[in-house]
This record gives C-alpha cells, sequence and structure tokens, in this order.
C-alpha cells in the first residue's frame, strides 16, 4: 500500500467489500489536508451500525507503520483486512510527492497508466491493469471511472483541474463489478476534497518556476455554528511554453482557474454535502513528424502527405519533385526536442462546471438511506496540427459541448457481522461534438482545395442500474462477500457527417442506406446495452497482521457509435460492449514488528469484444477513426506495494506492477491484428524515499520519488512501431519543505523530472495517409513555493 506514513489515516474503500464513498461507504476518511504539511489529525466518523473496535493504532514513534482504519463494511476496520487492491494517497503525501494533477499518479499505483490524449492537449487517457479507453470522443466510454466528491464524470476532460486542495486519492485496482457497475473494467480513481472543518482558517499558497510558471491557491474555510461550514477555494496558474513552431510561436504552454465553494452541515442523524465548481483551461501541446511510411507500390515514402508536400511546394508531383519532397520532409523529423515545424497552436480551450449534493440520513443505528445526485457540464475547442509540419496534412479543428446528470439512492444496514448495502442508479448525457478538417486538399480535393470534411453528431445516453451486496462474517478469520448489479443502457448517435464548400454540402459522407430520408444528409443509431456484473471474494486472516483473499469480479464497458464513421457502411457500425471476467488472489502482510508492510496481488483477466480504434482510409480518400473490438484477449499480472519505515523519520514507499497481455483473436475489416502491441507498458514501478530532520525551528521535510516503465508502444495499430514507440524511462522528482513553526508557514523547493529525460507522451497514427505524429513529454520543472496559514481551519 502506498502512502505517507506520518500520520494515522481513514479512508472509504472496497466496491468489493460494501461501499466506497459513492456506492455504499458509511463514512469519510480523514487524512492531511492537500495544501498543508502541518501534521494531520486523526479524527472518526461515525457510522450508521455500531462500530467494533478496530486493530488498535500503535504508537508512530515506537518505529511501525501506520494503520489504516477503513468503514467500508460498516465497521471500523484496517484497510489489510479487506479483500481491495487499493493505493491511497493522501494530500500531503500528493504535496509531498509533486503529484499536481491527476497523470502525475502514473507507476505511483502498480499497472496504472496514464497518457495525454492522442486528439486532445487537454485530456487525459486512463489505463488500469491493462484496460484503456479507445479514443476520447463523446461515443466511447472510459475503462477507468473517474469520481470527484462521490460524483462520477463521465469524461476526462477538466479532470487536470481538480487536484486542488484535495484530502485523498483512492485508486481501486481491477473490475468494480457491482457497487460501481458499468465502465470499471480497469478500476476507478476517487478523488475526495477537503470537507469544511470546524475551525475559522485561510491559507494562500503561491508558487514560481521555470518557464514562467506561477500558480496561486487561496482556501478559506468558514464555519457557522458546530455543525454548519463552507469552504471556499480559487486557484490560478500559468506557465510558458517548451518550445515553438514553424511560425515562431510559444508552443505547450498552459493557462487554469479554478473555483470550488463546498457546504457540509449535520443535525444529529441528517448529514448533507453539498459542492459547486468552475473550471476554465487553455492547455498546449507539442505535436512532431515521428516518421514517414515506408514506400509501397507506386506511393513514395510518405505516401499522400509526400504528394502534397510536392504540390504544395513544387506546383507538380512527378517523381523528381516526390524524391525532394521526402528529403524536405524528413528534415522536420527529429530538430529540436521540444519544437516543432507544424504551424498551428495545437491548443485545447475547455471549461467545466459541476455540482453534487449528498444527503444521508441514519434511520437507526443500523440502518441508513443516502442520496448521491451529480450534475457537470463541459465545453472544449481544439485546434491541431497533427502532421507536424508546414503543409496541410490533416489540421482538425474540433469541439464539443456534454451535459450529464446522475442519481443514486442507497439503503445500507447491519451490523459487523453482516451488513448489506442496496441501491440504484440512472444517468443521462446528452452532448454535441464537431470537427471540421482539412485534410490533403491539393491531393483530394485538387479543384477544390478549401472542401472541409466535416464530422458532426449529436449524442444521447441514458443508464439504469439496481445492485446488492453484502458482507457476512460467519465465523471469526473468514469474511464472505458477494453482490450482484443489472445495467440497462440505451446509447444514441445522429450523425451528420459530411464534406463542405462555402458552407454548403458537398457530399454527405452517411451512405445513402444509413439515412432515414434520401436526400437529408443524416443517420439516426440506436443500440441498447443491457448486461449483468457481479463480484464474490472470501477473505481469511490467520493473524491480525495477515489477511488473504480470493475474488472474482465481472465488469463491463457499454458499446456505442461510430462518431467518425465515413462514406461506407462498416465505418458506421457500431461497436460492442467490452466484458471481463478477473480472478484475483492477494495477500497483505506487516512484517518485522510492524515495520514493513507489503501488499501482493495476482490477477488473470479474460476479456471478450475488446475495444480497439483504427485510422481508416476510406473509399473517398478520407480518414476516419472507428471504434472496433477484438474478439478475445487474456490479462496476467502481478502487484506489489510496500512501505518500510526504516526509522522514525525515514520512510521508503514502493510499488510494482506487471502485465503479460496476449489477443487470443482479432480480426477486423482491416485485417489479422493479432500480433498488435497492447496500448499499455508491461512493467510499472515507483520509489519514494521521505527523510524528516527535525529542527529548531520546524520539520525540514526532503521526497525523492522515481517512477519508471518499461517500452510503450503508443500507437499500436501502426505497422512503423519504431516511430510511435517510446523506449524504457524513468522520471526523479523530488520536494524539500522547511515548515517554520513561528510563522505558521512553509517554504519548499520542487524540481520534477530533474535529470530532464526527453521522452514521448503519446502518438497518433496517420499511416492510412503517409506518417506517424509524436507528442512530447514534459522537461525539467523547478521552482520555489510558500505557503502561510491564517488560523488552523485551512
Amino acid at each position: 500500500m502506498t502512502m505517507n506514513a506520518t500520520s494515522k489515516l481513514k479512508l472509504s474503500c472496497g466496491a468489493a467489500v460494501g461501499g466506497l464513498l459513492m456506492s455504499g461507504s458509511t463514512a469519510f476518511a480523514q487524512l492531511a489536508p492537500g495544501s498543508s504539511d502541518r501534521p494531520p489529525s486523526a479524527s472518526t466518523t461515525g457510522t450508521a451500525a455500531t462500530p467494533a473496535p478496530a486493530s488498535p493504532a500503535r504508537d508512530l514513534d515506537s518505529g511501525g507503520v501506520q494503520d489504516i482504519v477503513v468503514t467500508a463494511r460498516k465497521i471500523e476496520e484496517n484497510a489489510q483486512n479487506i479483500p481491495v487492491a487499493i493505493t491511497a494517497f493522501s494530500g500531503k503525501m500528493l504535496l509531498q510527492q509533486s503529484i499536481n494533477e491527476v497523470k502525475d499518479l502514473e507507476g505511483r499505483s502498480p499497472n496504472l497508466t496514464i497518457t495525454q490524449g492522442s486528439s486532445d492537449p487537454g485530456s487525459m487517457t486512463v489505463s488500469m491493469r491493462g484496460q484503456s479507453q479507445p479514443d476520447l470522443v463523446l461515443t466511447t466510454d472510459g475503462a477507468v471511472g473517474l469520481y470527484v466528491d462521490n460524483v462520477v464524470l463521465p469524461r476526462s476532460y477538466g479532470l487536470r483541474q481538480n487536484l486542488v486542495d484535495v484530502e485523498r486519492i483512492e485508486v481501486l485496482r481491477g473490475p468494480q463489478g457491482t457497487l460501481f457497475g458499468k465502465n470499471t473494467t480497469g478500476g476507478l480513481i476517487n478523488v475526495i476534497t477537503n470537507d469544511p472543518g470546524s475551525e475559522l482558517g485561510a491559507s494562500i499558497d503561491a508558487s514560481y518556476g521555470n518557464y514562467n510558471a506561477y500558480n496561486l491557491l487561496g482556501i478559506v474555510n468558514l464555519p457557522v455554528g458546530n455543525d454548519v461550514g463552507f469552504r471556499f477555494v480559487a486557484q490560478h496558474g500559468a506557465r510558458d511554453g517548451f518550445g515553438k513552431n514553424a511560425l515562431g510561436q510559444a508552443v505547450g504552454g498552459e493557462n487554469t482557474t479554478f473555483l470550488r465553494g463546498k457546504f457540509k452541515a449535520e443535525f444529529n442523524r441528517l448529514t448533507i454535502r453539498a459542492f459547486g465548481d468552475w473550471g476554465r483551461s487553455r492547455v498546449g501541446g507539442i505535436y512532431k513528424l515521428g516518421g514517414l511510411k515506408a514506400a509501397a507500390g507506386t506511393q513514395p515514402e510518405g505516401s499522400l502527405l509526400t504528394r502534397e508536400t510536392a504540390l504544395e511546394l513544387y506546383g507538380a508531383a512527378d517523381a523528381t519533385r516526390l524524391a525532394q519532397a521526402v528529403n524536405v520532409l524528413k528534415g522536420y523529423i527529429g530538430g529540436g526536442f521540444y519544437d516543432t515545424g507544424g504551424t498551428l497552436p495545437n491548443q485545447s480551450n475547455g471549461h467545466t462546471s459541476d455540482a453534487g449534493l449528498d444527503i444521508s440520513y441514519e434511520i437507526s443505528d443500523s440502518l441508513k438511506v443516502r442520496s448521491i445526485s451529480g450534475y457537470r457540464y463541459g465545453d472544449f475547442d481544439i485546434l491541431e496540427d497533427l502532421d507536424g509540419t508546414p503543409f496541410t496534412g490533416t489540421h482538425p479543428h474540433r469541439g464539443a459541448n456534454d451535459t450529464f446528470y446522475s442519481q443514486e439512492l442507497q439503503l445500507l444496514g447491519g451490523g459487523p457481522r453482516f451488513n448489506w448495502v442496496i441501491g440504484a442508479y440512472i444517468s443521462k448525457e446528452s452532448g454535441q461534438e464537431l470537427s471540421t478538417t482539412t485534410t490533403l486538399p491539393l491531393v483530394l480535393n485538387p479543384t477544390r482545395p478549401a472542401v472541409l470534411n466535416v464530422t458532426n453528431g449529436n449524442v444521447y445516453g441514458n443508464s439504469a442500474a439496481g445492485f446488492g451486496q453484502f458482507n457476512w462474517s460467519p465465523v471469526d478469520k473468514f469474511t464472505l462477500t458477494a453482490g450482484f448489479r443489472y445495467t440497462s443502457e440505451r446509447k444514441q448517435l445522429d450523425s451528420f457527417n459530411r464534406s463542405e464548400l462555402n458552407g454548403a454540402i458537398v457530399n454527405c459522407a452517411v451512405p445513402v442506406s444509413l439515412r432515414q430520408d434520401p436526400t437529408i444528409c443524416r443517420g439516426h443509431f440506436s443500440n441498447t446495452f443491457n448486461e449483468p456484473t457481479y463480484t464474490a471474494s472470501l477473505t481469511y486472516m490467520p493473524a491480525q497482521t495477515i489477511t488473504a483473499y480470493a475474488k472474482f469480479a465481472h465488469g463491463f464497458r457499454s458499446g456505442g457509435q461510430n462518431y467518425r464513421g465515413s462514406t461506407t457502411v462498416e465505418s458506421f457500425a457500431p461497436f460492442k460492449p467490452e466484458k471481463v471476467d478477473e480472478y484475483e488472489i492477494g495477500l497483505k502482510t506487516e512484517l518485522f514488528d510492524r515495520h514493513v508492510r507489503l501488499n501482493l496481488a495476482a490477477f488473470y483477466d479474460t476479456v471478450k469484444d475488446v475495444q480497439r480504434s483504427v485510422i481508416i482510409a476510406t473509399s473517398s480518400g478520407q480518414t476516419a477513426t472507428v471504434q472496433t473490438n477484438a474478439a478475445r484477449a487474456t490479462i496476467k499480472g502481478l502487484e506489489a506495494e510496500g512501505t518500510w519505515r526504516v526509522t522514525r523519520d525515514f520512510t521508503i514507499d514502493g510499488s510494482f506492477g506487471i502485465i503479460d497481455p496476449k489477443y487470443q483473436e482479432f480480426t477486423d475489416f482491416t485485417g489479422d491484428r493479432s500480433s498488435e502491441d497492447w496500448p499499455t507498458p508491461k512493467i510499472q514501478y515507483s520509489v519514494a524515499a521521505t527523510y524528516i530532520a527535525r529542527l529548531p525551528s520546524g520539520d525540514l521535510t526532503t521526497t525523492l520519488t522515481w517512477a519508471g516503465k518499461s517500452r510503450q508502444n503508443l500507437s499500436p495499430a501502426a505497422k512503423g512501431v519504431a516511430q510511435v514507440e517510446q523506449g524504457a524511462y524513468g522520471l526523479l522528482n523530488g520536494r524539500v519543505a522547511l515548515a517554520l513553526a513561528r510563522w505558521d508557514a512553509t517554504v519548499a523547493l520542487f524540481a520534477r523530472n530533474i535529470t530532464n529525460k526527453r521522452y514521448y507522451a503519446g502518438a497518433v497514427g496517420l499511416e492510412s495517409i503517409g506518417w506517424n505524429t509524436v507528442i512530447t513529454g514534459e522537461p525539467r520543472l523547478f521552482g520555489v513555493q510558500l505557503i502561510k496559514r491564517f488560523g488552523s481551519g485551512a
């Protein structure tokens, strides 16, 4: 288990053990505030059932690792005793390890991979245990569930802003088939922000670093009486770009603003939590030409991109001009690592608004009812240069808006030996996505080069589910957990895909056979996906410091329609749900008089209808990104997490994950793809060391973190693997913080990617028209931070 070893934590956990937070937990965690280097307090939140005594907490000064007390099964118990593979990060740990965004969690939890979205610098592709999302559009769902303050986020857009004033982050690995249901075939990430506290207080957090990076964060905690309070957060930050494009413009910069208000009230047996937030971001990416497609038949190296380049430079595409064009294009491969030959900003402008209402009422000491309501609105606008050259390979301009409502009701009951949760969940989503793309204009439309390819769809989705789960301890040392959920989803797409010239339709990309009215460029697609999901586990505790478990879980990720279909019936074919059966065994131990905690897990997944993405050339010569399914695959994996409290002031945390994924059968309309690489690395690991020097002025805390991973193919469908793969590498981060007790302040120096490792964070495979594109990762970032607190409430 990866966690800070300076305080006692309380966290909710365990979709497989009775209800993590949003889906059945009866209490909330208390960890260190995310914006403070103060020692966190240890407080206990009441539960609906009478709590049984937890494992006795050890005095940390005795040198033992911390206890992790959970109430996920309505009784206080040590997280070491439950059958869930969890990594928990306190707010203080996030600060110490320079984890500023969700993407920084990559490698800190075994087999968790987070890469930049290939079609949006402001989004993320989150993968866990080899399960990943094939495309970041409104018609596809993620394999990893994302939650903020108990409210599900259907999309990863805007999540980069949400690690502000965070109490904790919980990472649950494996299908969460009962309480979280669909779209968690890989696991889930749960971000919980700080609740209003009972003490008046405020804090200011300011930092400045290289690339003119600055960040300002203000927090105000405002209690109203003993049981009612508000908490307000405001953040603004910006950073210059890392490189320049062909026009000399800076690229890769960021600018974000975030506001949140949170309310909490407790009235005897009634607890109300409510929040609202607003965020705006501008995030840039650096897209570079990674390589050209090999020559084949009558097509030169670089295929259609080379022809376009020859026509733009020389007005002709004969053999001589094509050879010259190849040499020109190769000049844009490599060069300054953070520079690009493109002429567009590769920038994503996004906005999100969220609201949540969490109401729980204890009907009796053993019965509780809970309601969780959620709302999210998001929109974004993206302008990209996906060839990384000054020529017009493909230049998409994308935009979307999405509105999502969710409602969950839960009834929780029972006691220490037997507890249960039953509930119902519904959600409704509607949105619109629009992309206008200029692709190879002189090659594909020589007489009308101003033609735009328009991908336009209205997307609708409804989901309903009922679920139940129980935990039963018939005798000491053994606990049985079982749960079931049934989900029904309806997905709809209205497609208006077309080609336009000066606003007039030149060609409808929806085949006539798929239109309701042959004279109107509109295709309507509707599919219903129903699936039961379930889980069962058996836990055995032969001793207080040893827990062994065996678990089975069945999860599914919903199917959908192909938003980017074009000209052919096959490209509009719906893709099927992805289904996962996971068999897992685990062992959690505390050794050497509790100086060492070591947790192990092994899993074997059988996956049916694996969702995958491929870019194809249509019969009109345009490109289309379509979702398809691999018939069968298997994933085997091992995971290890540990904490070693070497001395009272020196702690080492580590994690390791390895997977062995294989397609058993994968043939689609593009051919046999069964030999393709998996889209995630096979090995990931991290080591973090924290040392506290206790000085008269205050503690001096030093943390170094190394996170590494093995080779990764960033675009597995590409044939030119060498052009889109990233070799094995690691990133070193560090932070040195001095707490100034007299002024109730902290001064810190921080650095990320200390060795200035150059690596690729993503790739876009465009071989169907001639090339591959790579996306650069961040260089060394460093700076100074000052945190000043006023009062004890923030």
